[in-house]
């Protein structure tokens, strides 16, 4: 994988003996090299890169001597280690630092100029935002954990005058349950008094209210939308799937995870249900999950009378067969499902599973009960069936089993998350933002379940085993502190990075424990920071006390439009949307004008043969040698041509004696080296020439014998080596004049302002006949 490259790649630059040989060829063609997201390169690649710029800054090498103006060689690198928050693939933010004084270091040393730019100029978040980022991290501690530096950290906007607010909400604290001793059925997965279900349930009316009200949101000048919404979290939990069900309640758009196991989602799982059934209709349970799923759609009422009314031994798909007239519901499954199962006999997974999801219309009924969000684990999982018949024989059996041991995950692309609400964690939302952000995971901090630590001992890394925290003494603690410290860094880092991916507006929430919050957890940090902020308010929200802090709008602000279809809004679809598309039609078989018709006269040789094969083969077989050498020998010297020919002829293949090859080479060369001729085999001809072209509805294919083209007109030749030949064109058979006038219709389309001449050549006499036009017309195609 991509790690191994990079090893690799390292590996081979310490190897003394090919190292310097390798970056000998690599220097001589690198100018400057370039780092994107500089904050997330890890160790490894790091020192790739000083080796590659090692010759950058040594003598000679400092400037590119192939250049007019020699200029110097370059390294630039971009990155904010505040936002270096990808530690599980090795990243480390201290390397940015370093490496910034390493390459400074050098760069000096080779007398030219190293430039260190700041990027605290944001194009994205409000003054207020921005505020309450600086205020958080203000201590030193914090500036150290963000960028390892304890300069002050100070942001400016670009958006002047643009209103911004930050509230900070209560926390919801978790409620001892009273055990009762009445048992009954769960009606819901997890108890109400859930407090982060209850934390769901808050931000959900909040953006219902927003939406319903049409707030206007100042900067823009337009009402809040569900796309103008992004919820952070620090880790996939149950509250998304909460959120989600939430904000469906009370129909608000939600776009759904931003990475999801494929076989867990609902569309796939009926998807793959119905190929079960497809492959064992017997199977009670699987046809149980199909009728309810929306490809049919059947009532608890209706799948209770199908299964309950029936014989020990009846499946349920013989019940629903029986019981098909009984209602109209039933009528429509039988249909829908028996041409279903009659398709599946026939073909591969994944035409299969098109049929379904298109003529049969399966992808509108998933989408009308499972939402827009439906559609990229659809189309995930057509992907995967094209890419299983790709790599395996085509069996439903063996994909379905391919795809549930896969464990396929998908990542959506969450940046044009269109009028929806989007829920990300904070890693997934990094370079994203949103006018309205909510960060509701914020009691928690960081739990390490790891036992095993590393800690430096004399420049190498040593590897420790600490069962529990109170077991690390020693260079044990040491390494449990230190991992600890990188840990609660990285924590910080990524609470820099939810905190800037808002525009105008920042809502912190959260659910706390049993036992609370834990010590040093986003909330306090954030609550602790805006108290202590000029014009922070105390206001009653939600039976709750809240602290706003916000500033109004002062710039001019344009009207933004934004294209938003409204739910109750449908718009008018062409008739040919909801019917299968017709079969394609079946292109005509071409037509070959030098192969006869039914109608057509049978040519028939004068000789008298006994044998038929023989016959056969004696009556085509003289015209193909003599139209292999008018095609080659024209192309030779003149004084090669005879000889090319003997050799030709000479061929065990041919079965010619001394006489046989003597009469077609003199016959061929009378040909060649007619005067009358000249034009047909000078240097504006070719022989066997392939034409393809259209007449009426028949499309015609050909093969002309030899083509002239000439300054003012098209000479078509056909050689013929008819014995007797005809000797006038009243008795040429209609065979070759429909052939000869398929010819010259589609050259006079190619060449519409030049006369074409269509010729038969009879090799027996060497004689030329030309086709008059009038002949030529009377052909129909």
């Amino acid at each position: 994988d991509y790690d191994d490259l990079i090893l690799k790649v390292r590996n081979l630059f310490r190897k003394n003996n090919i190292a310097d040989w390798i970056l000998f060829k690599l220097d001589g063609g690198l100018d400057h090299i370039l780092i994107d997201e500089a904050q997330d390169t890890n160790p490894d690649q790091w020192h790739v890169v000083q080796v590659l710029a090692s010759e950058f800054f040594a003598g000679f090498g400092t400037r590119d001597e192939s250049a007019q103006e020699k200029q110097p060689r370059t390294i630039f690198a971009v990155g904010d280690v505040k936002q270096s928050i990808y530690s599980f693939q090795k990243a480390d933010p201290k390397e940015f630092v370093d490496n910034q004084h390493f390459f400074k270091k050098k760069v000096t040393q080779a007398n030219l100029n190293f430039d260190v730019v700041p990027m605290n100029l944001s194009f994205r978040s409000t003054s207020v935002i921005l505020d309450v980022v600086d205020e958080v991290f203000k201590d030193e501690e914090s500036r150290i954990s963000l960028s390892f530096s304890t300069d002050e950290i100070k942001h400016k906007t670009s958006r002047t005058g643009d209103a911004g607010l930050i509230e900070i909400w209560e926390t919801v604290r978790k409620e001892e349950i009273e055990e009762n001793e009445e048992w009954s059925p769960p009606v819901i997965q997890k108890p109400s008094t859930d407090p982060s279900w209850k934390v769901a349930e808050k931000i959900a009316d909040q953006i219902e209210q927003w939406i319903e009200n049409k707030e206007i949101l100042p900067s823009k000048n337009r009402p809040i939308n569900a796309g103008d919404i992004l919820i952070l979290v620090r880790h996939r939990n149950d509250f998304i799937q909460y959120m989600i069900r939430a904000l469906k309640k009370r129909k608000v758009k939600v776009s759904g995870l931003d990475r999801m196991k494929l076989t867990d989602q609902l569309a796939v799982m009926d998807l793959m249900a119905i190929a079960k059934f497809a492959l064992l209709p017997s199977d009670d349970l699987t046809l149980a999950v199909v009728l309810k799923s929306p490809f049919i759609g059947l009532c608890e009422d209706d799948l209770f009378d199908i299964a309950h009314y029936r014989s020990n031994n009846e499946t349920l798909w013989s019940s629903l067969l029986k019981k098909k007239n009984d209602r109209d519901a039933f009528l429509k499954a039988v249909h829908f499902l028996t041409k279903l199962t009659n398709y599946a006999d026939f073909v591969p997974p994944f035409e299969f599973f098109s049929n379904l999801l298109g003529p049969m219309q399966g992808r509108k009924y998933l989408i009308r009960r499972l939402g827009d969000q439906a559609n990229d684990p659809i189309d995930e999982f057509l992907a995967l069936a094209m890419t299983y018949e790709k790599n395996n024989i085509s069996s439903m059996q063996g994909f379905i089993s391919w795809v549930e041991r896969g464990d396929k995950e998908i990542k959506r692309d969450m940046e044009q998350g269109g009028d929806m609400v989007r829920i990300m964690t904070v890693h997934g939302a990094k370079g994203l933002q949103a006018p309205i952000v909510f960060l509701p995971d914020t009691c928690q901090i960081p739990l390490s379940r790891n036992n095993l630590y590393w800690i430096d001992d004399n420049h190498t890394k040593q590897m420790l085993w600490i069962k529990k925290k109170d077991a690390a003494v020693g260079a044990a603690k040491i390494a449990y502190d230190t991992f600890r410290k990188t840990m609660f860094d990285e924590y910080k880092r990524l609470l820099y990075v939810a905190l800037t991916r808002a525009e105008d507006r920042l809502y912190i929430t959260g659910w706390e424990g049993i036992r609370g919050r834990d010590d040093e957890c986003w909330y306090d940090l954030i609550k602790n920071a805006v108290s202590n902020m000029k014009g922070v308010q105390e206001v009653s929200k939600y039976e709750e006390n809240i602290l706003r802090l916000e500033s109004q709008q002062t710039a001019d602000t344009k009207t933004e439009e934004i294209n938003i279809i409204a739910d109750d809004v449908s718009p008018i679809l062409p008739e040919w949307v909801n019917k299968p598309p017709g079969s394609e039609p079946i292109p005509s078989k071409p037509l070959t004008p030098s192969k006869p018709s039914t109608e057509d006269e049978v040519m028939r040789s004068p000789l008298k043969l006994i044998n038929k094969q023989k016959l056969d083969k004696q009556k085509y077989y003289r015209g193909r040698l003599i139209h292999k050498l008018l095609e080659i020998l024209p192309d030779l010297d003149i004084e090669k041509q005879e000889s090319a020919a003997q050799k030709f002829l000479k061929q065990d293949v041919h079965e010619l004696n001394d006489h046989g090859r003597d009469i077609i080479i003199k016959e061929v060369m009378s040909i060649i080296h007619n005067i009358d001729m000249a034009a047909l085999f000078g240097s504006n001809s070719r022989s066997e020439v392939p034409i393809v072209g259209q007449i009426g509805e028949f499309t015609v294919s050909g093969q002309v014998d030899r083509l002239a083209v000439l300054d003012n007109e098209i000479l078509i030749v056909d050689y013929k080596t008819n014995r007797p030949p005809p000797k006038n064109t009243d008795d040429i058979p209609k065979i070759y004049v429909r052939q000869m006038a398929a010819y010259k219709k589609i050259i006079g389309d190619i060449y519409p302002k030049r006369h074409v001449r269509c010729i038969l050549l009879w090799t027996d006499i060497g004689r030329l006949m030309e086709i008059p036009n009038k002949m030529l017309a009377k052909i129909k195609f």
